[in-house]
């Protein structure tokens, strides 16, 4: 396990967060969270991981309504409010024109 602090949202529901300086993806976490996790792929320039433990949890995180939400995969932010969840969406999109406009 590791330590790591998330940084900002990309799409599919994951967050980049770094070990060593290589991207790590996370699902299911918020930005500026701290948490444990566990490295389940790794690629050459970047791994996956799984969240092990949320050792300091966003002030946007909510108990999902949903029982089955961490294993169904349908749904990538039951797990922030609702108007987090549009301000996540919205930097996401801003980021995604920012990079094919250069």
């Amino acid at each position: 396990m590791v330590e790591v602090k998330i940084e900002k949202p990309v799409n599919n529901g994951y967050w980049i967060s770094r070990v060593n300086g290589k991207i790590v993806f996370v699902p299911y976490v918020i930005e500026d969270e701290i948490v444990n996790i566990e490295i389940v792929s790794e690629k050459k320039d970047y791994s996956y991981a799984k969240v092990c433990n949320i050792i300091k949890p966003s002030i946007h995180r909510i108990v999902p309504e949903c029982p089955v939400y961490a294993n169904c995969g349908g749904c990538s932010y039951l797990h922030c409010s609702y108007d987090h969840e549009l301000e996540i969406k919205k930097l996401i999109l801003v980021e995604s024109f920012k990079r094919m406009a250069g």
